[in-house]
């Protein structure tokens, strides 16, 4: 799969040299143009090629598999990133990207919830053995939350990794010598907006938080 990414993105490196939107785009100089033509050579636009949605939607699917690994994900991040470049590649790459999410969300949702299960069992196991002994010390109220298994799935990675994504694709870069200061903040287009909203991020919040409540408590934090 990594060589056959490898190959794609090759094939896709003249699509980098399409200046983006925050990019400041200058024409050849003529220096430039008798100095080609000198070498034999010629200057020519790179062809603003249009990948099919069905292409696109195999590519952007790769991100969901559990073969997904760093070197695979970086060869589609860059990929992505220079059919982007391409107006009509861009909408359908973010489409896809945030259906991606959506489904890597409704999988992180599910591993959360197993975990949750099996961490607030873990919680009455030790309350009933704390009961048993009548321990009262809270020196030994807690155990560590490392003692229970943790599931092999990447789902919540990978969604963060296209969630990544998807806010660089729609990022934009602050003008240099702007008189509005940004505080350090990172401007978005407006179309990144709907996209989280298709999303639905809410119920892997609500998972993540639980989860996080009961390796609080195992840890000997409040139950509150």
């Amino acid at each position: 799969l990594e060589d056959l990414l490898n190959l794609v993105d090759s094939v896709c490196a003249p699509l980098s040299l399409i200046p983006g939107d925050n990019d400041i785009h200058a024409d050849v100089s003529k220096k430039d143009l008798d100095a080609a033509s000198d070498a034999g050579k010629q200057w020519v636009e790179v062809p603003r090629t249009i990948v099919s949605p069905e292409k696109l939607h195999l590519l952007c699917s790769t991100l969901r598999l559990e073969s997904c690994k760093d070197g695979v994900f970086t060869k589609v991040n860059n990929i992505v990133r220079r059919l982007c470049k391409v107006t009509e590649n861009r909408e359908c790459i973010l489409r896809e990207l945030a259906s991606v999410a959506q489904t890597l969300g409704i999988d992180a949702v599910r591993d959360l919830r197993a975990l949750r299960i099996r961490l607030n069992n873990a919680m009455e196991l030790h309350q009933d053995f704390l009961e048993s002994k009548n321990v009262t010390n809270s020196s030994v109220t807690s155990i560590p939350s490392t003692t229970v298994t943790l599931s092999t799935s990447s789902s919540e990675l990978k969604l963060l990794r296209v969630l990544q994504t998807l806010h660089s694709l729609c990022a934009v870069l602050p003008i240099e010598n702007t008189t509005k200061r940004n505080d350090g903040g990172l401007l978005v287009r407006e179309e990144l907006v709907p996209l989280l909203q298709s999303i639905n991020l809410v119920p892997v919040w609500d998972q993540l938080t639980a989860c996080l409540h009961a390796v609080s408590v195992l840890e000997g934090g409040s139950k509150e």
